[in-house]
């Protein structure tokens, strides 16, 4: 608890009552990092202005310790670093909350801990200034529930910023779709029911049954087999090691590399290399699909090359499809690329960056370390003996830097697919790193008829990262590792679905109950889920989540109306959600 304003609270340690220690001074910005994007035009006074995006934010936080002896000092030194320093938590979070606002918490990291430097001559009180990371700039206020009692639900979220609700519905009777929606955006909606048809013998019968459904978050089970060599054509070898997380199967990282190297193989590979990946095959293949995967791909060094690949492959693991997010080479923006068809058939849908910022070039230098040899004598006359020894010397090569960015860069894309016999209609979706949900449309609904050589059969999924190797990466002979350590880039495939559609697709309106009366339906627009409780049985809604839900959030201090179905009438509707800062 904040007693005064000399004093801070991290992850629940109050910087006076357990560190001994005085706030001096807490400076906050007022905005996160903003960065401007535009795009010049030929022959045009000026130039489109893309917009901002905003980044982290970092406060400097000033503190004094008091101390009488060295020995006082030296002990209190070690307790901040105790208190402050994570080192096993690699990427968390941790609460904070400040003295100007008691209410209000932020998370974040301390990314600086400086010297501690006295304040005069001859005392052992001495100051430095803590810097604060909070990559979600946010400040997060206590929790609150809202009772749903009107239809629609007019509402102002308190606070300024965005925030995530988490709708509760108790049903008074069955039903067989269940949704909100907000009336300020036909496109801010959640959907949850599936259409169903009967058959011949008044049956319900799926005709879009779920055939796999993998959150790609474990290599433990035999979903996927890791590839010793590639099933067909690739470019450069197969290599490295892949590892499970919460949330996606990614390239292993190395825990004792403070630089975030990742395990690709050989980096002094002269070509792409990288792990590979393939799902367990469907038991019968699929000419007409609905196809959902997620890719994660970061560049994190301006001159490093790394790839994320996903292939679709037929009963003969022949690929059938292609897509993949690539660096480009010297700081050159990075692509995405989709294709269709066997190979000598493939139809090109997407080649291309999205929101391209040139950089500035940059001239540079990375020195390498070379082997010679070393000629030397000993004695005079016919007594003088050559001597050969091996050296190592460095030398300085010249390299360029683009500094090309764009938004595939780093991002996290959703590839939704639909296949009835040769028309495929193909939507792609940003989705947001941190939380998984699903944003705006990069490709939305575009229908590709391919020609009958391209067409198809479906059988499993593969998946490749791949880095490619650079100047940095030849290798120091004397050592035998590369020039230079640099962050390889992260690639990860964060999950995948598959149905099957028979029979055209669930287009006959016979609905199938999916929650009944006394249940609760959670729609969770944090985590992106839908959940059903029944009695003590907890079950996940997500596979009747109609495409399109984006589980909309709100907006601090602007007034929104909620629609929900079912009614007030027939539920118990009410949310909890937490205001936030900006």
């Amino acid at each position: 608890m904040i007693t005064g304003q000399g004093e801070f609270i991290f992850d629940g340690i109050n910087s006076r009552t357990d560190l001994d220690i005085v706030t001096a001074q807490i400076s906050k910005p007022i905005s996160p990092e903003i960065t401007n994007s535009s795009q010049p035009v030929p022959a045009r006074y000026g130039v489109i202005n893309l917009g901002n995006s905003y980044g982290a934010k970092t406060v400097n936080i000033t503190i004094t310790v008091m101390a009488n002896t060295r020995e006082e000092l030296a002990e209190k030194s070690h307790n901040l670093a105790n208190a402050f320093i994570r080192p096993n938590d690699e990427g968390a979070v941790y609460s904070m909350i400040f003295p100007d606002e008691p209410d209000v918490e932020y998370y974040g990291i301390f990314t600086e801990i400086p010297e501690l430097t006295p304040v005069q001559k001859g005392v052992w009180d001495s100051t430095t200034t803590l810097k604060f990371y909070m990559p979600d700039p946010r400040g997060y206020m206590p929790q609150q529930t809202v009772q749903v009692t009107d239809e629609p639900f007019e509402f102002t979220p308190a606070g300024t910023g965005e925030t995530a609700p988490v709708y509760r519905l108790t049903l008074h009777k069955d039903v067989n779709e269940i949704g909100m929606a907000l009336a300020s955006n036909d496109d801010n909606y959640v959907d949850i029911g599936m259409d169903q048809s009967v058959d011949d013998d008044g049956n319900v019968a799926d005709n879009e049954p779920l055939m796999v459904s993998d959150p790609c978050n474990t290599l433990a089970q035999t979903s996927w087999v890791a590839a010793k060599t590639a099933p067909f054509d690739i470019s450069g070898t197969i290599a490295g090691t892949f590892m499970s997380n919460t949330e996606s199967i990614s390239v292993k990282r190395n825990p004792n590399n403070s630089t975030a190297m990742y395990d690709y193989g050989d980096v002094s590979y002269k070509g792409w290399t990288g792990p590979m990946i393939i799902h367990q095959a469907l038991t019968n293949t699929l000419s007409d699909m609905d196809h959902v995967f997620r890719m994660h791909h970061e560049k994190n060094y301006f001159r490093g090359m790394s790839k994320a690949e996903a292939y679709w492959m037929d009963g003969d693991s022949k690929c059938v499809a292609r897509f993949y997010i690539q660096d480009g080479a010297q700081g050159n923006a990075t692509k995405l690329y989709v294709y269709f068809g066997p190979s000598g058939h493939e139809v090109k849908v997407y080649a291309g960056t999205l929101n391209l910022k040139n950089g500035k070039n940059k001239k540079d230098t990375v020195t390498v370390i070379k082997k010679g040899t070393k000629v030397t004598y000993t004695g005079k006359g016919k007594k003088k003996k050559k001597k050969t020894t091996t050296i190592y010397y460095p030398k300085k090569i010249e390299i360029t830097d683009y500094e090309n960015t764009d938004y595939y860069n780093k991002c996290l894309l959703q590839f939704h697919t639909r296949k009835i016999g040769r028309r495929i209609v193909l939507s792609i979706n940003k989705c947001d790193i941190k939380t998984g949900k699903t944003g705006a449309y990069i490709m939305k609904n575009k229908v590709i008829n391919l020609p009958a050589a391209s067409d198809f059969n479906y059988s499993t999924l593969a998946f490749r990262a791949a880095k490619h190797n650079i100047t940095e990466d030849s290798t120091n002979p004397k050592t035998n590792k590369p020039n230079k350590l640099y962050n390889y880039g992260f690639n990860a495939i964060t999950s995948y679905a598959v149905h099957a559609i028979n029979n055209g697709g669930n287009t006959e309106a016979v609905p199938q109950i999916i929650a009944h009366k006394d249940d609760q339906v959670i729609i969770d627009c944090e985590t992106n889920q839908a959940t059903l409780i029944s009695g003590a049985n907890v079950t996940s809604l997500n596979k009747y989540v109609a495409w399109g839900s984006n589980f909309p959030s709100l907006q601090g201090g602007q007034t929104e109306r909620i629609g929900f179905s079912p009614s007030g009438d027939d539920a118990d509707i009410e949310f909890d959600y937490r205001p936030t800062y900006r």
